[in-house]
């Protein structure tokens, strides 16, 4: 979301709750400036094992002389998430969430697997080649998130949300 503001001293991130909207975070805004600028907050209390759903959003911009406005509601349509383990016929990735390691099991080994972690941009974070059936990925350098992990060899090719909760 882009925001144009003069006097911009932060924005709070605002998530509906029952009836109300609730302060999920706050992003430091940049003063008085000519220039766009794109603010990113990522929602940790939403990454923990939801439902496919549509989650609303909204900004309230607080200037530094305490006036303040509402941004426009905006959706995020969030896919479902899985719970501890995520476990395919090819192949069991665990834990989910994960801290510091990420193990995989394929049924079948392969002649060369390639296991890929995107982060939610859909840069590549990570990129194995691996031989082995049986594969654990550290993560531990990667911060709290919602990833996407790839997993493709000549007889699968598999993609899963992993969440990293340290």
């Amino acid at each position: 979301m882009i925001i144009l503001k003069l006097n911009g001293r932060q924005s709070a991130v605002h998530r509906p709750q029952t009836t109300d909207w609730k302060v999920v975070g706050k992003v430091k805004g940049n003063g008085t400036t000519n220039s766009v600028h794109s603010y990113q907050f990522t929602d940790n209390v939403m990454l923990s094992g939801i439902e496919a759903s549509n989650i609303y959003y909204r900004l309230k911009q607080i200037d530094f002389d305490g006036k303040s406005s509402l941004s426009d509601i905006r959706v995020v349509n969030l896919p479902a998430v899985a719970g501890l383990n995520e476990v395919n016929n090819e192949i069991t990735i665990y834990p989910n969430p994960t801290n510091d390691r990420l193990n995989i099991s394929l049924s079948q080994q392969s002649s060369s697997t390639t296991i890929q972690l995107f982060d939610i941009t859909g840069r590549i974070v990570k990129n194995v080649n691996t031989l082995n059936n049986i594969n654990q990925i550290d993560v531990s350098d990667l911060c709290n998130g919602l990833y996407f992990i790839n997993i493709s060899n000549q007889e699968i090719n598999v993609s899963r949300k992993i969440i990293i909760d340290k």
